[in-house]
């Protein structure tokens, strides 16, 4: 236990009295960082996961939210964590327009009908080339020959989807060009313009 000097005055003691605690202070915060940090645990909320193995991160990549992004591989987030059909977040910022075709009941159905009345629907998923959120995942060490479902790299979606900046940033981060999806196909082969198909081949595409 702390023992005061006799012969200090209050007013001493008690600047000594804070500046000590001033001092506690600074060390218990400092080691509550240091225990998180070394804690195993760490980064696990940025990669925690929904139904269909998405994470933060993705979500985040496919929305185009390039600060998230940043913000959550600083975390500590697993840049190269896949969802439950092989995706990863960089695939995600690199995804095509597709449709959703699905049915429901429509309204006023009920749900003891036998043969309730069906709604169709169509939906839009607009594709999406967010060359930032790309480039800081490139810069965080992504796998950029990482297949999708369909077999197709980060490289030959762009090319097919007509992502130019895209198809640069990956040249630049160090891509196979002569890498081949399942069908044999490249993305030389897939290019979609005159654009793409000239600048992987300055890149050395031979196919």
């Amino acid at each position: 236990m702390y023992a005061m000097n006799p012969n200090m005055s209050l007013t001493d003691a008690s600047k000594e009295t804070s500046s000590m605690n001033s001092m506690l202070r600074n060390f218990l915060l400092i080691t509550a960082v240091l225990v998180l940090l070394w804690s195993p645990s760490y980064g696990q909320a940025a990669d925690q996961r929904e139904s269909e193995g998405w994470t933060p991160l993705m979500y985040a990549a496919y929305d185009g939210h390039a600060d998230r992004v940043k913000e959550l591989i600083a975390q500590g987030a697993n840049v190269n964590t896949k969802d439950l059909y092989h995706e990863t977040a960089l695939l995600k910022a690199i995804s095509p327009v597709r449709v959703e075709d699905y049915d429901t009941f429509a309204p006023g159905a009920s749900v003891g009908d036998p043969t309730p009345p069906i709604k169709h629907h169509l939906k839009l998923h607009p594709g999406s080339n967010n060359i930032d959120c790309i480039k800081a995942l490139i810069a965080a060490g992504a796998d950029l020959e990482v297949k999708d479902r369909d077999g197709l790299t980060a490289l030959m979606e762009s090319a097919l989807q007509g992502y130019l900046d895209s198809v640069k940033a990956l040249i630049d981060g160090g891509v196979n060009v002569n890498a081949s999806a399942r069908h044999g196909k490249t993305a030389l082969m897939l290019a979609k313009t005159p654009e793409i198909a000239d600048l992987l081949r300055a890149a050395g595409a031979r196919k």
